[in-house]
């Protein structure tokens, strides 16, 4: 496993998040693995291991095209995660040194990468995680066409990529081609996903979550502190934490030097050598069943007139696909 060569491409269009910085730090610490980052902004790396690759998405759009050898519809950002499956063609020329090559998103801090894919056995997976967040795929001609072959329950890649509509074919057509034909594809949920419907950091769908835990980031590896059923205080371990949705986050200064920093829905902070409790209050309280409740009430009321309202754009002529 030490052996492996592997990479991550990142792409981002217009200004990073305030918390970039945070985010090169925590991929710094990965110093086995490289990291592509293709954007139109001008950003000169302090890490050996981070590569920028000045692009911007009218040329990606060409690249595409060249490579795929066919019209592609890149006129935003977003719609790259469609094009994710594709980039062991598309971005061939960078890849081609690389056992692995894999995508990401920005909204995340990094954990120790290479420990998780040793530990799970990378090398025996064509496909390593299912999500945006972070994907690998086994470097191999045969392995990089897959995204090729038709899912029973979605479009496939000439629709996909011959449209503006978004089709997160990052996570579902392509994860449907990967189970359907019993290709070897690791999908064990390693990560700490945030859920979109709480203030509070919880994990999303059905992980296990704690009335009390904090998330943080110390010495490379992101973990996540817990009392449990027994009063018990416990550490658990991420490969990295996505906190999707979140917008503008408060980032302490002391972080960019500390050797911990707490990750939470206020931002991120710094060790002060607190107590459990305090940081608790601090970082990731917990407000009570009956609040969570209804904030999970609100956000499938609101998630649902959001999508009545996208079919009535549609019906007006106005076409966007829901996700």
């Amino acid at each position: 496993m030490e052996d492996l060569k592997v990479c991550i491409i990142g792409i981002y269009f217009g200004q990073f998040p305030n918390y970039f910085d945070l985010w090169l730090k925590s991929a710094s610490y990965n110093y086995s693995i490289d990291f592509l980052i293709f954007t139109d902004q001008i950003v000169v790396s302090k890490y050996k291991n981070i590569k920028f690759i000045n692009m911007n998405i009218n040329e990606l759009r060409s690249l595409s095209e060249e490579k795929l050898k066919m019209k592609v519809k890149l006129y935003r950002p977003y719609k790259c995660c469609d094009l994710r499956p594709a980039f062991g063609i598309i971005f061939s020329d960078y890849i081609a040194k690389y056992d692995y090559w894999g995508y990401c998103d920005f909204d995340l801090i990094w954990g120790d990468i290479k420990s998780f894919i040793s530990k799970y056995n990378m090398q025996n997976y064509d496909r390593f995680l299912p999500n945006g967040h972070l994907g690998f795929y086994k470097n191999t001609i045969a392995n990089n066409e897959r995204f090729k072959i038709k899912p029973s329950n979605h479009d496939d890649f000439h629709i996909v990529f011959s449209s503006e509509e978004n089709y997160a074919f990052d996570e579902h057509g392509s994860k449907e081609i990967y189970l359907e034909n019993n290709f070897s594809f690791f999908i064990k949920r390693i990560f700490a996903d945030i859920s979109i419907i709480y203030k509070r950091y919880r994990l999303a769908l059905n992980d296990v979550n704690y009335n009390e835990q904090i998330f943080y980031w110390q010495d490379g590896k992101v973990y996540r502190d817990f009392k449990d059923e027994n009063l018990n205080i416990s550490r658990e371990e991420f490969i990295y934490i996505h906190f999707k949705e979140r917008g503008f986050l408060n980032v302490n200064e002391e972080c960019l030097n500390a050797s911990k920093f707490y990750i939470s829905y206020n931002g991120f902070f710094p060790e002060n050598n607190n107590t459990f409790e305090k940081n608790l209050d601090s970082f990731n309280k917990y407000p009570g069943a009956l609040f969570e409740t209804s904030e999970f009430i609100k956000y499938k009321i609101e998630n649902r007139i959001k999508k009545i309202f996208k079919i009535l754009k549609g019906k007006f002529g106005i076409v966007e696909k829901i996700r």
